[in-house]
């Protein structure tokens, strides 16, 4: 029971983290709104990449929340923990993603004054 419960919660703090994605996704569309004034050689689909990932990060946040559902319902131990190493590399590499996607992109852009 000790593991269902571990595997819960790493359900709700996913689950949870979808709010977090979410505004987010806000966040950059209203700075690519903003792009204009600060970049006005430059459209606004020069930057859609930026809401592309973030979306991606809403989307893979939300799928990895549901495989431990999927997991919930496998049989054998060896496919268990097979599971879980990939499950272990997926949550990895969308906490790097996520972290780069937190970050404030505008410091990595040259401003013409």
């Amino acid at each position: 029971m000790r593991k269902f419960d571990n595997y819960s919660t790493r359900f709700l703090e996913h689950q949870n983290s979808l709010k977090f994605a979410r505004k987010r996704i806000e966040d950059i569309e209203n700075q690519l709104l903003d792009t204009n004034k600060l970049f006005p050689y430059n459209g606004p689909k020069d930057f859609q990449f930026l809401l592309d990932v973030a979306e991606l990060v809403y989307a893979a946040r939300r799928a990895i929340a549901y495989t431990y559902v999927e997991r919930f319902y496998l049989r054998g131990t060896a496919k268990k923990g097979f599971f879980d190493f990939i499950q272990q590399d997926l949550e990895r590499s969308l906490e790097w993603l996520n972290k780069h996607n937190e970050e404030d992109w505008l410091e990595y852009c040259e401003k013409d004054l």
